[in-house]
C-alpha cells in the first residue's frame, strides 16, 4: 500500500487491487494529507556570492525563481543593497518567509569573498554536526557516526601524499 500511496502522490492514480479495509486506510490518508504543498514550503537555500555586478545580478535571478517556489533565502555575501533588499522583500502571498544575511568582510575580490564565504560555510558544517550529534546522543543512538572532529567516507587521499 506505501508504494500505491506514493504513485498517487506524484502521479493521480488511483490504485486498483488493494483490499477494501486497505482502500479506507488509503483514502483518508490522502483527504488528511496535503504531501506535496509541505515538500515545497519553506525549503532553505544557501547563496554564496562574490561583490563582482555580474555575479550579484546572477544571484538576485536566482533567489527571485526560488523565492517565488518557496524557499527561505539564506545569503552569505559582501555588503550589498540590492542583494540585502532583495533578500528582504516577501514574496507576495507568503506568510513565513525567512531570510538571513551573513555579511562577509569588504574585499572587493571574487576569490577572497569566496573564501571567506568558505570560512562561514565550515562553522555552519560544525554547528549541525554538533547539533545532530546531542540530538542522536539524547535518543542513545549508539555509534550513530557524526562527530565533528571524526568525519566519516573522507578520501584515504588527502591523508596520503
Amino acid at each position: 500500500m506505501i508504494s500505491d500511496l506514493s504513485s498517487y502522490i506524484f502521479e493521480p492514480v488511483r490504485p486498483f487491487n488493494i483490499l477494501p479495509k486497505s482502500q479506507k486506510i488509503f483514502d483518508d490518508a490522502i483527504k488528511k494529507f496535503n504531501f506535496i504543498e509541505d515538500m515545497n514550503k519553506n525549503y532553505p537555500l544557501i547563496f554564496l556570492t562574490g561583490p563582482d555586478q555580474r555575479d550579484v545580478n546572477l544571484t538576485i535571478s536566482q533567489i527571485n525563481t526560488h523565492k517565488i517556489r518557496g524557499a527561505n533565502t539564506y545569503l552569505i555575501a559582501e555588503e550589498n543593497d540590492d542583494l540585502i533588499q532583495n533578500c528582504k522583500s516577501v514574496p507576495e502571498g507568503s506568510d513565513n518567509y525567512e531570510f538571513i544575511f551573513v555579511k562577509l568582510p569588504r574585499t572587493e575580490d571574487t576569490l577572497l569573498a569566496t573564501f571567506s564565504g568558505m570560512v562561514v560555510l565550515q562553522l555552519l558544517a560544525l554547528k549541525m554536526s554538533i547539533k545532530k550529534m546531542k540530538y542522536l546522543n539524547k535518543l542513545h543512538i549508539p555509534m550513530h557516526g557524526v562527530h565533528p572532529d571524526v568525519p566519516k567516507n573522507v578520501s584515504k587521499s588527502i591523508t596520503v601524499d
